[in-house]
């Protein structure tokens, strides 16, 4: 768990794993963890982002790859988050990163009406969108 806090894992082979049943939480408004390694999130692992009510004040996890296996869970509590149009970004990478789209799709599930993570700048950032307050209208 990371906390307003820095974490630096150094080097080309360090490496961040969320293995079975583990976890990594980043929260609070400026969490910095930096993985000079790969970042992975084994099958019933779980990547956990509690952003909070003015966003992250940066990037809170950098990478130089970010896995996720078939089965691990992307979890993007953004409750307390004040609805804007600038979109927040929660992991950036220097490689492609590979998550799979039912983990991205479990992720985005979770999240509530009018919120969105994506994949951007040639899959090498994970970015959470909210759509601005206003009155919806659905058509039928």
């Amino acid at each position: 768990v990371v906390s307003n806090g820095m974490v630096n894992i150094t080097g080309t082979d360090g490496q961040l794993t969320a293995s079975t049943n583990c976890y990594v939480q980043i929260s609070g408004t400026n969490p910095v963890v930096t993985v000079g390694g790969v970042c992975t999130v084994l099958r019933l692992g779980r990547l956990t982002f509690n952003v909070p009510k003015c966003g992250f004040a940066a990037t809170p996890l950098t990478v130089k790859r970010l896995v996720m296996e078939e089965g691990a869970t992307l979890e993007v509590d953004c409750s307390s988050r004040v609805r804007t149009e600038t979109p927040q970004t929660l992991v950036s990478s220097t490689q492609v990163m590979v998550i799979p789209a039912s983990v991205l799709e479990a992720a985005n599930a979770g999240l509530g009406y009018g919120r969105h993570l994506y994949l951007a700048d040639g899959n090498k950032a994970l970015v959470l969108r909210a759509d601005p307050p206003g009155t919806q209208i659905r058509l039928r």
